[in-house]
C-alpha cells in the first residue's frame, strides 16, 4: 500500500483463519456488548468521556517494535476495527527500517476516524510510544481521544483470582484458549532485524499472528468486562 509517499505492506488475515472455533456468534456478542451497554462506563479520565455505542468509533492498537525502549522504531501498528459489518484484523507492517513514518502516516488517518482507543497497557506503552514516533518524523495526529486500557480494567476485575494480569495469562482463564507454538514478546525485536537480514519471512508470520491473536483477545476482554 502507498500512503504519504512512501510504501509498507497491509495484512488482514481472516478471523476464521486465526481461531478455527470462530463464528458469527462472537461479533454478535460483541456488538450486543458495545451497542446495548457502551463503552463509556469503562473511560477513567473524566475529560475525555465519550457517549459512544458505534463499533465503529472503536480502534483497537497494538504494537510491536525494534526495541523496548524510547527512540527505537516501531515496524508493526495492529489494529482490529469495525466496518462493513465485520470486525477487521488489520496490520501495518513496515518490511524494512525506512517505511516506519508511511506506516504512521496511514495510522494517523485511522486515528482521526476513530473515537476510543482500546488497548492493552496501551496508557503506558503504546500511544505513548506512538506519539513520540510521530513526532520524530512530524506527522500530526489527534492522540487525545477516550482511552480503554484494558489491563487497568482486568487488575480491578481479576487481579485477585490469577497469579498475574498478563493478556496471555487472562486469553487462558478468562476467553478459555490457549496459544501453541506463538513467539515470545521478547524475540520479537532480535526477530524483525532477523527478517530484515534475511528476507526469511518465516518468523515474520509468527510475529503477524502473535500480533492479531492479541488484538482479537483484547475484543474478547472487552465482551467480559461489558
Amino acid at each position: 500500500m502507498t500512503c504519504g509517499g512512501g510504501c509498507f505492506l497491509v495484512v488482514e488475515p481472516k478471523l476464521n483463519d486465526l481461531i478455527p472455533d470462530y463464528d458469527e456468534a462472537f461479533t454478535r456478542h460483541y456488538l450486543d456488548a458495545v451497542c446495548s451497554i457502551g463503552v463509556d462506563r469503562l473511560l477513567e479520565d473524566e475529560k475525555t468521556f465519550s457517549q459512544s455505542r458505534s463499533p465503529e468509533d472503536l480502534l483497537y492498537i497494538d504494537l510491536e517494535t525494534t526495541g523496548f525502549t524510547s527512540g527505537t522504531p516501531l515496524f508493526l501498528a495492529g489494529v482490529l476495527l469495525y466496518e462493513n459489518g465485520n470486525l477487521v484484523v488489520r496490520q501495518l507492517l513496515a518490511r524494512d527500517y525506512s517505511e516506519e513514518p508511511h506506516v504512521l502516516n496511514h495510522l494517523a488517518e485511522l486515528i482521526g476516524r476513530s473515537q476510543v482507543f482500546v488497548s492493552f497497557n496501551g496508557k503506558s506503552y503504546d500511544l505513548p510510544f506512538v506519539r513520540d514516533r510521530m513526532i520524530f518524523h512530524g506527522i500530526k495526529s489527534d492522540l487525545r481521544k477516550a482511552h480503554v486500557d484494558i489491563l487497568h480494567h482486568a487488575r480491578r476485575q481479576w487481579g485477585t483470582e490469577l497469579p498475574n494480569c498478563k493478556l496471555q495469562t487472562l486469553e487462558r482463564a478468562i476467553c478459555r484458549r490457549f496459544r501453541y507454538g506463538d513467539i515470545a514478546g521478547v524475540e520479537i525485536p532480535d526477530a524483525y532485524h532477523h527478517f530484515v537480514r534475511s528476507q526469511n519471512a518465516i518468523q515474520l508470520r509468527d510475529i503477524l499472528h502473535h500480533n492479531a491473536l492479541d488484538l482479537i483477545t483484547m475484543a474478547e476482554l472487552m465482551i467480559h468486562l461489558l
